[in-house]
């Protein structure tokens, strides 16, 4: 059972009502790796991608986000439904937080980290990228995998305490449409909290924005591309 410390190779959560949370070994049945499945990437790629951030299933089909560390201690994990056609979230079907659904000790306190921490285990070679959300981190790890993608899991919880873990010292980050203003202003704040350098990417520069929503983020515009007809998958280097 989930506690204080637990890898994640080979868990098996058991939540109310005997409701199964697995780790990545069934990855493949959650509705979002069946969306990824549809985009036509390669599925090495896919199983490359699902491995590097242990993403895992529920019975509901939900795909499992664990927040693992650097020591592969599991924090939590976030579960997402989503459309298998269109990626976009189920909205009739809200998060649920993993731990929640444990029955943990009562001195137990969630202590979150960047979605994709884990990675830096065994390569920080890489330069990082940060976004908000998980499934953009992901995706964006297929789009654009010079980077390794990490993300926050919320516009409000780009935080020092989080970024303080990352094991390098530049971040580019990459704000969703309606949180560039709102992280814009954050970042002289976090900048004196943190030793890392952070920057602010501005993805949206010289781009056909006509098909975003005002709340799109990078993942939103490299799929417009990708779905595009006479459009390359990768767009030019940002």
């Amino acid at each position: 059972h989930i506690n204080h410390g637990l890898a994640p190779e080979g868990i098996k959560l058991c939540g109310p009502g005997g409701e199964d949370a697995d780790d990545g070994a069934k990855h493949s049945h959650s509705s979002f790796y069946r969306f990824m499945l549809s985009l036509g990437f390669p599925t090495l790629e896919l199983k490359r991608v699902c491995e590097s951030y242990l993403l895992g299933c529920n019975r509901t089909s939900g795909v499992i986000f664990w927040q693992t560390d650097l020591s592969g201690t599991i924090r939590t994990g976030k579960i997402m439904h989503y459309d298998t056609t269109t990626g976009k979230r189920l909205k009739h079907l809200p998060p649920q937080w993993v731990h929640k659904k444990m029955n943990l000790p009562a001195d137990w306190q969630l202590r979150q980290c960047l979605f994709g921490l884990n990675q830096l285990r065994f390569n920080n070679s890489k330069p990082i990228a940060l976004v908000e959300s998980e499934k953009t981190a992901v995706l964006m790890s297929l789009f654009r995998s010079e980077y390794i993608w990490l993300a926050c899991g919320g516009k409000y919880n780009l935080r020092a305490e989080l970024i303080n873990e990352v094991p390098t010292d530049t971040i580019d980050i990459f704000p969703d449409c309606d949180a560039f203003n709102d992280w814009q202003d954050k970042l002289p704040r976090l900048q004196n909290q943190t030793s890392k350098h952070l920057r602010i990417i501005h993805w949206l520069a010289n781009e056909d924005t006509h098909s975003l929503s005002p709340n799109a983020d990078i993942a939103d515009l490299y799929l417009a591309k990708h779905f595009a007809p006479n459009t390359k998958t990768t767009p030019q280097p940002l």
